[in-house]
This record gives C-alpha cells, sequence and structure tokens, in this order.
C-alpha cells in the first residue's frame, strides 16, 4: 500500500511539473498577455461608456426641447425672441426629454398627453412639469420661409389662399389718401405691410410664410426657381393669366374704385388690358429682358442701416420696388426696347419704378425730350451738369443747349422710347407692376421678408435709432391707418377704444408688431446661402429715386 501510495504521490508530482513549464512556455505567457489586455480594454471601455453617459448623455436626458412633429427642431430664433420654448396653436408639439408632463399653470390653453402638448390660445404661456423639472411654453404662430414649410402646410396654405379675397385687398392696398399712398414712400411702409400680413393670417386662419428672394436671385435663370412651379405661384411667363395652383385668378371690377384702369379693373389707370385675368411677364420691360432679383449684396446693404429711416429706404427702394417690376413685367408696349440701345437697356430696371411714379395719364403731346424735361425725369442744372432721380444721368450730356446721349448716335427713336417707357399708356401690365399688387398670390410671401427684416434689427440689441422721420401727413407716425382694432384682432391689447375710437396709428402699429409682443417669430433670421457670395449689388440706394416728387404720384 505504501508503494502504491508513493507511486501515486510521484505522478502527481510529475503532473504537476509538466503543467507548470506548460503555463510557463512562451506560447502560453502571450495568451495570458492577451487574455490581461482584453480584460483591462473591457474595463476601460466599460469606464468610458459610463462616463460618457454622465457627463455628456444624462444632461441631453435633462435637456428638453419643444418640437413641431412635422418640423423635427425648434426654431433657431428662440434665443433672439428671449423664449424658452415655442408650441404652434392647433400643431401638436412633441416633448423631448423628461418623464411624463403635466401643466402646472394655464391648463386651460393647452392639452397634455405625455410627451405630447398642443396649444390653442396664441401668446398664452404654460408651464409644465415632470418631477422637479419645470418648463414654460410660450404658444406662437412660427412663420416659415415658403420653400421650408412641410408639404402638408405648404398644400394647406395654398388651398386657403385659392378663396382669399385678394381684390378686396388689392383695392385696399390702391387707396390713396388725398393722391397720397399712406402705405410706401416712408417708414409706414413697414408697419402698413405687416399690417396686411396680418389681416390676410386672420382671413386664411394659418400664418403667411416668407419668400427669400435672395435664394432665387442666386440661381441662373431665377425664373425656373421652384417658387414659380405649378404648385406654388406658377409660371412666370403668364401673359395670358396666372397657371398652376391659382390658374384663373381674377381681378376685381369696380368702376369707382381707388385706381381702375379703363376697363373697370383694378389696377393701373395706365393699364391696357382689359382681360379680368391676373397675369405677370416676369424680366419683361417692354421686350428689353434683363432683370436680376436683389441679391444676397444687395440685402446686406440694409444691415449697414443704423436708422428707422435708412432701414425702410433700403428696404423698400433698394429691395421692394425692384422686386416688384421684375416679377410684374410690361408687354405688348406698342415698341420694342429689345438690346438695340444698351444705354436704355441697362436703364431698365429703373423705367418701371419710373412709370410707377409719373402721371397716371396718357403721356401729353409733347416732343420726348421736353416731356421728359418738363416730367422732371431728367433735369439739366447748368450747361454741363445733367441731373436725374430716375436714370443713370451719367448717360447725358448737354452740347449747345441739347440734351444728348453719350456714346452711342443721338437717334431720335431712343427717347421717344425713353418717354414711351416712362408714361405712355399703351402697355400691359403684370399685377406686381401696379397698386393692386395683392392681386398676384406671390405679392403676399414677398412682404413678411421685409417684416423679417425689421424684426431681426430690433431683437439684436445692436443700436438702431428708432425716431420715424419726418414725412407727409398720411404717412406720419400718428396718421390714422386703414385698418382697425376689428380688422387685425390683437390678443391682449391693452389700448382701450378711447385711444383708437376707429383706426390704428402707425404709432400705434409700430407698438403693435414689436417682435417681443406678436403672436408670430420668424423660424430663422439666418441665410447661409449668402456666406460664400461676393457678388457686386445689382441695385444701390445711391441710383434710387430720392422720392422728393409731388405726394399724388402713388407708388407700388
Amino acid at each position: 500500500m505504501d508503494e502504491e501510495r508513493a507511486v501515486l504521490l510521484e505522478k502527481k508530482k510529475e503532473e504537476k511539473k509538466r503543467g507548470v513549464l506548460e503555463i510557463s512556455s512562451p506560447k502560453a505567457v502571450t495568451v495570458r498577455k492577451k487574455v490581461r489586455v482584453e480584460r483591462v480594454v473591457g474595463v476601460v471601455v466599460v469606464c468610458a461608456y459610463v462616463a460618457v453617459e454622465c457627463l455628456f448623455l444624462l444632461p441631453d436626458r435633462r435637456r428638453v426641447r419643444v418640437v413641431n412633429t412635422q418640423y423635427g427642431s425648434p426654431p433657431s430664433t428662440l434665443e433672439a425672441y428671449g423664449l424658452e420654448h415655442v408650441a404652434e396653436p392647433f400643431a401638436t408639439s412633441k416633448i423631448i426629454g423628461g418623464g411624463r408632463w403635466r401643466a402646472t399653470r394655464d391648463s386651460a390653453n393647452a392639452t397634455v398627453s405625455g410627451r405630447k402638448f398642443e396649444c390653442r390660445r396664441p401668446r398664452g404661456h404654460t408651464m409644465l412639469a415632470s418631477g422637479a423639472r419645470v418648463i414654460r411654453v410660450s404658444c406662437l404662430f412660427v412663420r416659415r420661409e415658403v420653400r421650408a414649410l412641410s408639404a402638408r402646410d405648404r398644400a394647406t396654405w395654398v388651398e386657403k389662399m385659392r378663396s382669399a379675397p385678394l381684390g378686396e385687398l388689392a383695392e385696399l392696398h390702391a387707396t390713396t389718401v388725398d393722391g397720397c399712398s399712406p402705405f410706401h414712400g416712408g417708414v409706414a411702409f413697414f408697419t402698413a405691410h405687416a399690417a396686411f400680413t396680418r389681416r390676410l393670417d386672420l382671413v386664411l386662419g394659418v400664418p403667411t410664410p416668407y419668400w427669400d428672394f435672395t435664394i432665387d436671385a442666386e440661381y441662373e435663370d431665377w425664373k425656373n426657381s421652384e417658387i414659380f412651379g405649378l404648385d406654388l405661384f406658377g409660371p412666370c411667363d403668364a401673359e395670358e393669366g396666372l397657371g398652376g395652383a391659382f390658374e384663373g385668378t381674377l381681378r376685381r371690377a369696380n368702376c369707382d374704385g381707388p385706381a381702375t384702369n379703363a376697363a373697370c379693373f383694378v389696377s393701373d389707370p395706365r393699364d391696357a388690358d382689359a382681360d379680368p385675368l391676373v397675369k405677370r411677364s416676369c424680366a419683361n420691360l417692354c421686350g428689353s429682358r434683363i432683370y436680376q432679383l436683389p441679391r444676397c449684396a444687395d440685402a446686406r446693404q440694409c444691415d449697414n442701416e443704423t436708422t428707422l429711416a435708412g432701414l425702410h429706404a433700403c428696404a423698400e427702394f433698394v429691395l421692394h420696388g425692384n422686386l416688384h417690376a421684375a416679377i410684374g413685367g410690361m408687354w405688348d408696349c406698342g415698341f420694342d426696347l429689345g438690346d438695340e440701345w444698351p444705354a436704355l437697356v441697362s436703364m431698365a430696371p429703373r423705367l418701371l419704378p419710373l412709370w410707377q411714379r409719373t402721371l397716371r395719364t396718357p403721356c401729353p403731346r409733347l416732343p420726348p425730350k421736353q416731356l421728359l424735361l418738363e416730367q422732371g425725369v431728367i433735369e439739366i442744372e447748368n450747361f454741363d451738369i445733367v441731373k436725374s432721380d430716375f436714370l443713370d444721368a451719367s448717360y447725358f450730356h448737354v452740347v449747345d443747349d441739347d440734351l444728348k446721349l453719350k456714346d452711342a448716335e443721338d437717334d431720335p427713336r431712343f427717347w421717344d422710347l425713353l418717354a414711351r417707357a416712362a408714361c405712355a399708356g399703351e402697355a400691359k401690365m403684370g399685377a406686381m407692376t401696379t397698386n393692386a399688387a395683392p392681386n398676384d398670390p406671390v405679392f403676399w410671401p414677398l412682404h413678411p421678408y421685409f417684416d423679417r427684416l425689421l424684426a431681426r434689427t430690433r431683437l439684436a440689441g445692436t443700436l438702431l435709432d428708432e425716431s420715424w422721420p419726418d414725412d407727409l401727413p398720411c404717412r406720419s407716425v400718428d396718421a390714422l391707418t386703414p385698418f382697425t382694432p376689428s380688422d387685425l384682432s390683437f390678443p391682449d391689447d391693452d389700448d382701450d377704444d378711447d385711444h383708437h375710437p376707429s383706426y390704428y396709428t402707425n404709432r400705434d402699429l409700430y407698438r403693435l408688431f414689436d417682435p417681443r409682443n406678436t403672436d408670430y417669430i420668424y423660424d430663422s433670421f439666418d441665410a447661409p446661402h449668402c456666406a460664400a457670395t461676393n457678388d457686386a449689388p445689382a441695385y444701390t440706394l445711391r441710383d434710387t429715386p430720392s422720392f422728393r416728387l409731388d405726394p399724388t404720384h402713388a407708388r407700388s
């Protein structure tokens, strides 16, 4: 027994010795090191994951966002407006972050179900709580760039616009007070068009989008922009009537209206078109097709303005007026500007604003040069200097007491064409070229662009001299506007009826459209497409009319 036991013990010693040797072999050592490394890496990964969770992910979960379920992200302007969160009236929003939410204040304005939120009263505010976390959600409409609308929201807006009273609003837009336009030529341009847009919003029940035309200005041919697609405003070339979603849009007939043509349609007295259809002919001025939409460089000029008066001048005269002219157009003029005279063609972008500012009747029977001089289109300050508020006077000079065209044959046909383009009454005019521009649906998203420009400037915190400049009586700060409290239905307007028994003043509207007080905000103040552009401006204040004319010369 002892011998067997000794043999077994010896055998075990041998096996143990052999195992140690195997474990100590180079291959075994390598394997053990690899296992250790893998274990260490695993531990590091786990620790790193936990660290990331603690340092980054958990705070993100606590960072709450309220987003419209159709858009997926909140407006980028919340900080500029001083807002924490925004939900849009009558639209479903999703609360991202936190647990289940409940309303703690103003619950009558809102419905909360888990993480879904809906509000009903614009400018209302609801306090929501999830555990110890409390947030404030403001109920505000959001104006978006028309292309940024969801397909559903865009289709809804277009469908509602098809039945909007555009003719009625066009007639109001054409109204003058003792021959003075209360909507154009002064700072009232901002307040009046903001009021027009609000009036339309109330009719539609949805906010009107804005159109950032500087995006389209960068296209090789802006007339082919999606803005003029069949599902939006229809083709630019619409001399037989609008196409696409607004095909068949008609002008209002009213022989006693404030601005009608010979066929009694609300338009312009010099518009020769007797057809009731609303029309346009983009970039067409009597055969000259050189119009350019204002570019990013043009819009940037407005960023340099430090006064309300300067901001208005840039917005209306550099951007707005040229947009109307470029989109509306003028055709069947009885003459063709073509490109025979480069000087005249280069002046074309100024001729339609000129048309809008001269006599509301056909040209007097005067020789063309005399007509241009008598109408103030061109002035001769002395025998050497020619001045013009309308055209680039450097094209002209005085020779032997006679006005001549520089660097070109002084063809009498040139002067005839220039005079005709200034005030003839033969041509057909697109709605956007006239004071009845609201007849064309593209008018409506154009003007919120300028309200957005003013809102961005007022919110920026920079020094803006907001004093209202002296102006004609119909556009003064205390002038009564055509808009009543019932027209605009401002929520929580705390002014009593004694303050404005019938109509708002421009002072009232400027206060009510303060972007910190309105029931809407803009989705963005950014223009990323402009960051890489270095184009020279197409239009400048230097070649824009100074508007010293008699107030009877209303503009569109």
